[in-house]
């Protein structure tokens, strides 16, 4: 899909295709699929802004996660921090958010790679088993090999 259509709002019933081109779905089934899948996209979005600021939590000192210093940041600061600071605890008291967050990445991942197509495959996985190669005096029978009497 190109990148100048993600993280748009379309029309309900019109989603981008991967060529990037706007299509109409052709069965209230498909419309309710590419709903599902404008949720999913927006989830995913989401758990994976928690995840890359809960991952920063190396980036502050004890000192810039203190609620005082946390609380004169700006919103998005704030936010950033007070998730970092969730992350640097320790896994009992931590929120469950978090575990959510990463729980749900792991699944849509796991779940949309098992429904891609294998890349660089035209097709069925095809597999051909061939006796093994052999010369072509041996095939048309003109190389006789010595006969040897084991005692």
């Amino acid at each position: 899909m190109s990148s100048d259509l993600v993280g748009k709002n379309f029309p309900v019933g019109i989603a981008p295709t991967s060529g990037g081109v706007l299509e109409r779905p052709k069965s209230e089934r498909d419309a309710r699929l590419m709903r599902m899948r404008d949720m999913e996209d927006n989830l995913l979005e989401t758990s994976l802004e928690t995840l890359t600021d809960a991952l920063a939590w190396n980036e502050f000192s004890p000192e810039d996660l203190r609620q005082e210093v946390i609380a004169t940041l700006p919103e998005e600061e704030a936010k950033r921090r007070r998730t970092a600071l969730a992350a640097n605890l320790p896994a009992g008291s931590a929120p469950v958010g978090l575990k959510i967050a990463s729980n749900f990445v792991a699944g849509v991942m796991k779940a949309r790679a098992a429904t891609a197509p294998v890349p660089g495959s035209g097709g069925p996985l095809v597999i051909i088993n061939l006796p093994a190669p052999v010369s072509k005096d041996i095939a048309e029978g003109r190389k006789e090999y010595p006969v040897i009497d084991v005692e």
